[in-house]
């Protein structure tokens, strides 16, 4: 573990995640995206000075680490908020008053067709992934149905034999 909190609080390019199962378990924790919070313990006895120490100077360098936390999205998601984004920054300059007319092409009516396609076809293919979801989801309904009822021709079965046994 102290290999790499070393490797993150000096951000070396190679952080030996894998010397240990705990630092392969804390991988997403220790350098990864998002907060993490560590709790070092000491003893005010001066029978355990060095351990306080030690325990002090690892605290130091877990705190020398600095991590960027980002919200995570979906790649399609984030291209489509891109692409809105410059749709209505292109917008804005097109209508904007202090753009001169000459700024507006052809060019700039093929870019917005291009755009849109772009989104449509992400849309296209946001709408197709939610379609077999739910057809998967379906499937699986119609599995766990035909499921109970064997279960419960089972016990039926199970329950006649029981009978049989017991005349």
């Amino acid at each position: 573990m102290s290999n790499v909190i070393n490797a993150l609080s000096e951000n070396k390019s190679h952080v030996p995640y894998r010397d240990s199962k705990l630092t392969r378990l804390l991988q997403d924790s220790l350098g990864g995206n998002t907060k993490t919070v560590m709790i070092a313990a000491i003893s005010p006895s001066g029978f355990n000075y060095d351990e306080s120490v030690t325990t002090l100077r690892y605290a130091a360098r877990a705190n020398a680490i600095k991590n960027v936390p980002k919200i995570n999205q979906d790649p399609k998601d984030a291209l489509l908020k891109q692409y809105e984004e410059e749709i209505k920054r292109l917008r804005e300059q097109v209508g904007g008053a202090s753009i001169a007319p000459a700024v507006y092409n052809n060019d700039n009516d093929e870019m917005f067709k291009q755009l849109e396609n772009e989104k449509n076809k992400i849309n296209e293919e946001k709408q197709l992934m939610e379609k077999n979801l739910r057809e998967k989801d379906e499937m699986l309904q119609n599995t766990n149905q035909e499921r109970e009822k064997l279960l419960q021709k089972l016990r039926d079965m199970e329950r006649e034999i029981e009978k049989k046994l017991v005349v």
